[in-house]
């Protein structure tokens, strides 16, 4: 078989008619996008060939889940398909995505699984299954909780049946249903999650009266 570098047209005329093309790696093919003596020109595609011997798998990550990324980094996680509920499947992570969708709110994570049998297929939909990673117990509060002002991030604090303190705080990690506090808080401190407008209020005219 000759290479294409070799093929002077002069000399081989019609014989360029029919030409073997020999894909440069042993796959499968996904698409066909010619057929049988159909004409092959340069600027089109004939077939679309990959390795199935190894997939990828991609699982969208919620963005509250962002700070789990770094641990799921060269983590093996498993996933099972419907077409083999009895298989468990192991693929290992090696990409976390750095941009959040902004329709989805999810960040991507890609994960490599051993396909030596072909069971698995381009386009499949999986269940994957987080591995329990470490956690570090914090503090929380839901975030009806955390008041601003003048730039300045505070919390009631209950000191007594009727009294309450500002205290300041420093947010970290938020969610919709939640944020975590780095500091200012410590643990079983009772804080005011409804009615702290009120006692802003209540703070700002005391503060204006002072003036």
């Amino acid at each position: 078989m000759s290479k294409l570098t070799n093929i002077d047209p002069s000399s081989q005329g019609e014989a360029l008619s029919f030409y073997p093309i020999v894909a440069p790696f042993d796959g499968t093919v996904l698409e066909k996008d010619i057929v049988l003596l159909e004409r092959a020109l340069p600027d089109r595609k004939i077939l679309t060939i990959a390795d199935l011997s190894t997939v990828w798998l991609k699982t969208d990550i919620y963005e509250e889940h962002l700070p789990l990324l770094k641990q799921l980094s060269n983590q093996t996680i498993h996933f099972r398909t419907q077409s083999w509920p009895d298989r468990n499947f192991e693929a290992k992570v090696f990409f976390t995505g750095e941009v959040v969708e902004e329709g989805s709110r999810t960040v991507a994570m890609i994960a490599t699984a051993d396909n030596a049998e072909g069971l698995l297929k381009p386009g499949m939909f999986v269940n994957v299954e987080i591995p329990a990673l470490a956690r570090t117990a914090v503090i929380q509060a839901p975030p009806s909780a955390v008041l601003d002002y003048q730039g300045d991030t505070f919390v009631f604090v209950a000191v007594g049946p009727e009294s309450f303190e500002r205290r300041s705080v420093k947010v970290g990690r938020r969610s919709e249903k939640a944020y975590e506090i780095v500091d200012g808080l410590s643990e079983n401190e009772n804080i005011v999650i409804e009615g702290g407008f009120a006692l802003k209020s209540q703070m700002l005219a005391e503060l204006i009266a002072g003036e």
